[in-house]
């Protein structure tokens, strides 16, 4: 029997396994293991989807996918952050969305200061030989001004609380 598309609960066990995957992923980003990363992937798909705000172009083949990769782990120098679920929608019994949040800080070849910063974006994944796997992964980014306002609250907030 398939399911049909619903809204998954953040109580409904299947919201914690979709959340596990995510946390798989920002520790690859932790450790710069990106074979790691590659096993979180349903490898079985010809034409996987990555979508990076920071790289150019997007990824939608396994050539493409691995070289984000590669470069990415070249310029790592150091992650802190995660993936937070905030919303899952279950296509089938074997195929969901996901919208996430993501907060990250990264020391990167070449700066001197740690970037950091927030992003939103979702993700498919597939069920395959009963594990979750990525198939598709897209961050959305905010419009500049939006994204500048923001920052700007976040940082008005850490001055009120700061005293400063």
């Amino acid at each position: 029997m398939t399911a049909k598309p619903r809204a998954v609960a953040s109580t409904d066990p299947l919201w914690t396994e979709v959340q596990h995957v995510l946390d798989r992923v920002a520790e690859c980003f932790r450790n710069n293991d990106f074979d790691a990363a590659r096993a979180l992937w349903d490898t079985s798909d010809p034409a996987p989807f990555y979508v990076a705000e920071e790289h150019e172009p997007c990824a939608a083949d396994w050539p493409a996918l691995e070289d984000y990769w590669r470069i990415t782990s070249g310029i790592n120098k150091g992650f802190t952050g995660g993936w937070t679920l905030v919303a899952l929608k279950q296509l089938s019994d074997d195929d969901v969305l996901a919208m996430f949040r993501l907060t990250w800080t990264l020391d990167l070849e070449g700066y001197d200061k740690p970037l950091g910063g927030f992003n939103r974006g979702m993700a498919g994944l597939r069920r395959v030989g009963g594990d979750w796997k990525l198939h598709a992964y897209m961050e959305a980014p905010l419009a500049p001004l939006v994204y500048m306002k923001k920052l700007y609250e976040v940082q008005g907030a850490a001055n009120r609380e700061s005293g400063s």
